[in-house]
């Protein structure tokens, strides 16, 4: 197992042996048969949609750039009340509100 920062055995998850094991059972339960997806849809379907696909992330990106800074404009008229990720709140708890 790992001990890099966000691993779970450095977070102290407490049951990480019963987890390991469980992955190990559903790794053992049937074997991997990895699909072609390429060579099913043809080349050309497959680079335009993962093309699409980067075009998306990368939007997505932005659009979260774009989310930050107007909470942080929202934060200083509206005050304390308003919650910016990296400032006192964690990420998922600004994205849950």
């Amino acid at each position: 197992m790992s001990n890099a920062p966000h691993a779970p055995a450095r977070r102290g998850i407490v049951d990480l042996p019963i987890r390991v094991e469980r992955l190990h059972a559903y790794e053992a339960w049937r074997p991997i048969v990895p699909v072609p997806f390429e060579e099913i849809v043809g080349a050309e379907a497959y680079t335009e949609y993962w093309k699409k696909l980067d075009g998306v992330v990368n939007l997505l990106g932005q659009c979260q750039v774009t989310a930050n800074q107007l909470r942080q404009q929202i934060a200083t008229v509206h005050g304390a009340g308003a919650r910016v990720p990296g400032e006192g709140a964690s990420d998922a708890e600004v994205a849950a509100n």
